[in-house]
């Protein structure tokens, strides 16, 4: 078969509400068209852009790919996060990150079309930007499918909230692994609050369990970490841009039973959007 790639990308204005990435550029030509030469999907990158204000956010995204063109089930795929603390009239910052990368096996159906959806979640930074590539038929991975639940933690320190929304802002049960878990994503990106006189810590903490673990074990994972000093309401611009952490694995499971996410942060009170997904090999 023959390599190839496709885009598509869109603004998202609203948190919490599936946009349909149609366009490319000038042009709007709908969903991706599967070529007649591709036999499968080796590459899913994911690019996350903003036009980011005087405002406190902090953002994540995600993807959803369905459709008669691709052979998949569940098909959401955590993307980059975001986040900003602005200072009013005296931001001009700037951020720049990769894309976050997927290497995947997943069979396409040769004319077929592929609908990509994109999520942002958190706080919406006025208006991001996802641009999302697709590669057929490069050098392969393992994932054939991926899943994911998102929450805002940290209201109080060292205390699990369980992460129980997926896309459009709906209540989803504990996912369901079809197959064995070959990578663990978890992202958690702080919301800077401007405090005048205390800082934080950030040490995001992910756990995973349920019945749907084949081996009674801990499954403890953790984010990226940091702090958040004060006075950032009169600092000027501090912006990042990041991927969420990758876990490669090899979790075995019991199909058809749950698995539950839950996230805190440790020591310190820290409002934080958390993102966990499971890709399945």
């Amino acid at each position: 078969m023959v390599y190839d790639t496709d885009m598509r990308e869109a603004p998202l204005t609203d948190i919490d509400v599936a946009v349909a990435l149609t366009q490319k550029g000038a042009d709007t030509p709908g969903p991706i068209i599967v070529p007649t030469t591709v036999s499968r999907i080796t590459g899913i990158y994911i690019g996350l852009g903003a036009l980011v204000q005087d405002v406190y956010i902090g953002t994540t995204s995600a993807i959803h790919l369905k459709g008669g063109g691709i052979v998949i089930g569940e098909g959401y795929f955590p993307g980059p996060m975001l986040n900003a603390a602005s200072a009013a009239a005296t931001c001009g910052g700037y951020a720049q990150a990769s894309p976050m990368k997927y290497k995947t096996n997943i069979p396409v159906k040769a004319g077929g079309s592929i609908e990509v959806e994109g999520f942002i979640h958190g706080e919406d930074p006025v208006a991001a930007h996802l641009i999302v590539m697709i590669e057929y038929d490069g050098v392969p991975g393992l994932i054939k499918d991926c899943d994911y639940r998102e929450e805002t933690v940290g209201a109080a320190a060292n205390t699990f909230t369980r992460l129980g929304v997926r896309g459009a802002a709906v209540a989803e049960p504990d996912m369901k692994p079809p197959s064995t878990i070959g990578e663990v994503i978890f992202g958690a990106i702080m919301d800077p609050n401007g405090d005048a006189t205390a800082s934080f810590t950030s040490a995001p903490h992910m756990h995973l369990t349920g019945p749907g673990l084949l081996i009674n074990g801990n499954y403890d994972f953790i984010g990226a970490c940091g702090f958040e000093q004060p006075d950032n309401d009169i600092a000027g611009n501090q912006a990042q841009i990041i991927n969420p952490e990758r876990y490669i694995c090899n979790i075995q499971i019991k199909k058809g039973s749950d698995i539950r996410v839950s996230a805190q942060n440790i020591q310190s009170i820290l409002s934080t959007h958390a993102i966990c997904g499971l890709a399945y090999i």
